[in-house]
């Protein structure tokens, strides 16, 4: 497993740098979303309360930013095409 761990390590570190790169690009309100979800660690609940948004579209906007933050991070992923 660690010499799997290692072989993958820098894909990994590409991969998390393309991340923080759309994470960036984000509308404020999205990227405070995904902080409070990800790096808080608040529950949907106390997010759609700060937003003022029920609970079931709070949690069906992290789907959406989840997976533009997807599409970005492969797009960039990829090489450029001349």
């Amino acid at each position: 497993l660690e010499a799997r761990r290692q072989e993958l390590q820098p894909e990994f570190e590409v991969r998390l740098k393309h991340l923080e790169s759309c994470l960036r690009k984000l509308p404020e309100g999205q990227r405070l979303l995904v902080e409070g979800y990800y790096y808080e660690r608040a529950g949907v609940e106390t997010l759609a309360e700060r937003s003022g948004r029920s609970a079931a579209a709070t949690y069906k906007m992290l789907q959406r930013i989840r997976h533009s933050l997807q599409l970005c991070v492969e797009s960039q992923a990829r090489p450029e095409v001349a």
